[in-house]
C-alpha cells in the first residue's frame, strides 16, 4: 500500500480524525484507481439474470464500486445514499456514516443513475478481470497472430538516408505477447527482438522483426499473405523495387509473393464453362486453365481479305479505219473491234503488321508463392 501506519511503535498512539482519514484514503484511493481502469457500468460480481428478477452483486458507476441490491427488474438503476449518525464528545448526534448503493428504479434519482440495459459484464462474460483478459488474449491470437511476429501499430520507417533510417515506437505481438517497442535511429538492416530491444546483428535465438529498411510484418501485409492461397493471382500497381528484377520474388510488404511469369505482357481471359458459345466468341482453349494465345500485331494475308472486285470504266475510241478500241480487263468483255487494248490493276501495299491491341495500362500480376 502507498499509505501505512507503523503500529509497532511503543508509547501509545493517539487516534484523531486525521488518523482515521489516513486509514480510509489508504485503501479508498487505490480502489478508486482500479475501478477507473475497469470502466463505467461494469458488473464486478453477481447481478445474474433470474427471469423477472436479478440477483444482488457489485457494479461500477462513476468511478465507484457500489453494492447492487438486486430484486424485481425495473428500467433503471438508481443510486441511493444511506446516512447514519453517531454521537460526538459534545453529546451531539451528527451524520457521519454514508453508504452508497445501487438498486432498481422506475426513474433516475437525484443522485444519478442509468438505464439497466447499459450495465455490462466483463468482456466475453468472464468471471473475473483475469479470465476476461485471458480470453481477450486468446481471441487476439486467433485473429492477429497468423505469424510469429505482427506489427499492430507504429514502427513507421522514415528519413531513409544512405544506410541509416528512423523507426517510430510501436506495438508488436510476438506469439500472442504484446511488446511495446521503442523508437530507433541508426543503421539498417536492424532487428527488433521479442524483448523490445534493437540490434544490428541478427538475433541468435528468439523471435524478431527485420527492418531493411522496410519490413514485411505489418498486420495488413500478414493478413494479405494469410488470405491469398497458393495459385491465386492479384493485380496491383506496386513500386518496382518491391520485386527482384530477375526472379520476380517479392520482399517487404510483398514477401511471400512473386510476379506471375505467365501473365507477362498478357491480358486475362475468363475461363469458359457450360455450353459452347457463339463461333466468334468461344474457343476450345478457353476450357483449359493456363492456355495462352494472341499476339501484339497481325499481318493480313490474301486469305484474310474479304471477296471483292476492282471495277473501272472502259473508255473506247475509234481508230482511223473506223474500228472501235476497247480497254479489256478480267471484269469486262473482250473488245470486239479491230484493236483491243489490255490493262491490269497495279500492286500496292507493303504487308506491314498492324497493332491490334486495345488501349491498355501496365500493372503487375502477382501470385502467391
Amino acid at each position: 500500500m502507498n499509505k501505512k501506519i507503523d503500529f509497532s511503535q511503543a508509547g501509545g498512539l493517539y487516534i484523531y480524525e486525521d488518523t482515521l482519514d489516513f486509514l480510509q484514503t489508504a485503501y479508498s484511493l487505490p480502489i478508486d484507481a482500479v475501478i477507473s481502469a475497469i470502466g463505467d457500468k461494469i458488473i464486478l460480481s453477481g447481478v445474474v439474470d433470474q427471469g423477472a428478477n436479478t440477483s444482488a452483486g457489485w457494479i461500477t458507476y462513476n468511478g465507484e464500486a457500489l453494492p447492487f441490491l438486486g430484486g424485481l427488474k425495473a428500467p433503471y438503476i438508481i443510486i441511493e445514499n444511506i446516512a447514519e449518525s453517531e454521537q460526538f464528545d459534545d453529546a451531539q448526534q451528527r451524520s457521519v456514516y454514508s453508504t452508497r448503493r445501487a438498486k432498481f428504479g422506475n426513474v433516475v434519482g437525484v443522485l444519478g443513475g442509468f438505464a439497466f440495459a447499459e450495465l455490462k459484464p466483463f468482456p466475453f462474460k468472464g468471471a473475473s478481470i483475469n479470465s476476461s483478459l485471458n480470453t481477450i488474449q486468446t481471441v487476439l491470437k486467433s485473429i492477429i497472430n497468423f505469424e510469429d511476429a505482427v506489427i499492430l501499430d507504429g514502427c513507421i520507417v522514415s528519413n531513409v538516408v544512405g544506410a541509416d533510417m528512423e523507426v517510430s515506437a510501436g506495438i508488436i505481438m510476438f506469439s500472442g505477447n504484446v511488446v511495446i517497442s521503442p523508437a530507433y535511429n541508426g543503421a539498417f538492416p536492424a532487428y527488433l527482438n521479442e524483448l523490445g530491444v534493437w540490434s544490428t546483428d541478427i538475433p541468435v535465438t528468439g523471435l524478431y522483426v527485420k527492418f531493411d529498411p522496410y519490413t514485411s510484418q505489418r498486420y495488413k501485409d500478414v493478413m494479405r499473405r494469410f488470405n491469398h492461397q497458393s495459385g491465386e493471382i492479384i493485380m496491383s500497381r506496386v513500386l518496382s523495387d518491391r520485386f527482384d528484377a530477375v526472379t520476380g520474388i517479392g520482399k517487404w510488404e510483398w514477401l511471400g509473393f512473386k510476379l506471375s511469369s505467365s501473365m507477362r505482357g498478357r491480358a486475362p481471359v475468363g475461363y469458359w464453362f457450360g455450353a459452347n458459345g457463339a463461333v466468334n466468341l468461344y474457343d476450345a482453349g478457353y476450357r483449359v486453365m493456363g492456355t495462352i494465345g494472341g499476339f501484339n500485331t497481325t499481318v493480313l494475308t490474301v486469305g484474310n481479305l474479304a471477296p471483292h472486285t476492282h471495277p473501272w470504266d472502259t473508255p473506247e475510241s475509234t481508230d482511223a479505219l473506223g474500228g472501235t478500241n476497247y480497254v479489256a480487263s478480267s471484269n469486262s468483255p473482250s473488245g470486239s473491234g479491230r484493236n483491243s487494248l489490255h490493262s491490269a490493276v497495279g500492286t500496292t501495299g507493303e504487308g506491314d503488321p498492324f497493332d491490334n491491341r486495345q488501349p491498355f495500362e501496365i500493372v503487375a500480376y502477382i501470385e502467391t508463392i
